[in-house]
């Protein structure tokens, strides 16, 4: 997840920069539209796992201990948001997105990346000038332990749901709750993060 972040990223604002130069945003909401946005965020992380500690016997034959941990507490952190679709109309865009939480594990050795890859959906209550806007976005979650390169997960249900005002042209300040119930690599494991973040960002269009 890291890499591919930090790809959208770095194309985005390559973009940005190449657009500006050659005037291809001209200030509609309407076409082609595209956006960063990075700020501050809380997230609950918790995991579950079962543990085998070792084997007995029954009257029905063998059968295995096991031990379930349950980890779930609060860790402030960043998170960033890449997006690039289309606006139908100047008060309604679709686009792909993806946004991540970073923060530290619980044992403070990693970095864990949490996120939700969607299609999404924004709605403005104005065609132009300063609003305020809905967004909302249903899609794929997963997470990572970037530092030790394992114990990740994807697959499970994401989602996001947020608002935010445009405080000036191309520039807007957004807070979300962001949802990823992941399913583990291993049976037994049960991961689930909450995120709420609030970002400041750029908007192009």
């Amino acid at each position: 997840m890291m890499p591919r972040t930090i790809f959208c990223l770095a194309l985005a604002l390559g973009i940005a920069t190449w657009s500006s130069q050659a005037s291809a945003f001209d200030g509609k909401r309407k076409g082609f539209v595209l956006g960063v946005s990075i700020g501050p965020s809380a997230s609950s992380f918790y995991h579950k796992h079962q543990i085998q500690t070792g084997y007995y016997f029954t009257a029905n034959g063998e059968s295995t201990s096991v031990v379930t941990i349950e980890d779930s507490r609060y860790h402030p952190g960043v998170s960033t948001d890449f997006r690039i679709g289309f606006a139908p109309s100047a008060h309604w865009s679709i686009f792909y997105d993806n946004r991540v939480s970073w923060f530290g594990n619980t044992e403070g050795d990693a970095t864990v990346t949490s996120g939700v890859t969607s299609l999404a959906t924004r709605y403005y209550f104005a065609p132009t000038g300063r609003c305020w806007y809905v967004t909302a976005g249903l899609g794929v979650a997963g997470w990572q332990l970037l530092e030790k390169r394992s114990g990740s997960s994807a697959g499970g249900l994401g989602w996001f749901f947020g608002g935010g005002r445009q405080l000036r042209k191309h520039m807007e300040l957004e807070a979300f709750l962001l949802h990823g119930a992941n399913q583990g690599d291993f049976p037994g494991v049960d991961d689930r993060t909450n995120s709420f973040a609030l970002t400041l960002g750029w908007a192009g269009y």
